[in-house]
């Protein structure tokens, strides 16, 4: 195999595992402000993809319960923030889409996103926090490097907001 196709091998891999490890890991329970209206994500909806990302950081059983114990501990706040973010989302859309153009209330409706998409900030980052201290360094390693590789596959592949094309 050349090393072009064993570069891709690894790009394709990433698609398959790696966007699933960021938006469960780094997002918590939530990918709020790049779900749109309806879409679920998160912890609770946990299907092959998560399992497959931590078989490959290998998660101990003690890992694994502590895992657990963070999904439970998060979950009702998150799904909180989801439907809230839900919510502003939906709130906006109908004040850019009214028969009658309302600045004011499509300003205010894009605060209400705004300030959502904060919170959630937060709340990923702290998640993720609390993830980096479940895994040892050399998870935390191997977690860097597949972030990164994701990181590089939509810079190199336009995203996953550029259409099944790669339009730009």
């Amino acid at each position: 195999m050349t090393k072009n196709k064993k570069s891709s091998s690894k790009i394709a891999g990433a698609a398959l595992v790696l966007p699933m490890m960021v938006l469960l890991l780094v997002s918590g329970s939530t990918l709020i402000q790049a779900q749109p209206p309806g879409r679920g994500g998160g912890f609770e909806d946990r299907g092959p993809m998560l399992d497959r990302m931590l078989e490959r950081l290998d998660l101990t059983p003690t890992q694994q319960e502590q895992f657990q114990e963070l999904l439970a501990e998060n979950r009702d706040e998150h799904r909180a923030l989801r439907e809230t973010a839900k919510t502003a989302r939906q709130g906006l859309s109908d004040q850019v889409h009214a028969v009658e153009f309302n600045e004011g209330a499509i300003r205010e409706a894009a605060a209400a996103v705004a300030e959502i998409e904060e919170e959630v900030a937060v709340s990923r980052a702290l998640m993720f926090q609390e993830v980096q201290q479940i895994l040892t360094p050399e998870q935390q390693a191997q977690m860097r490097e597949m972030m990164e590789s994701l990181r590089d596959f939509h810079e190199e592949w336009g995203g996953r907001h550029r259409g099944r094309r790669g339009r730009k």
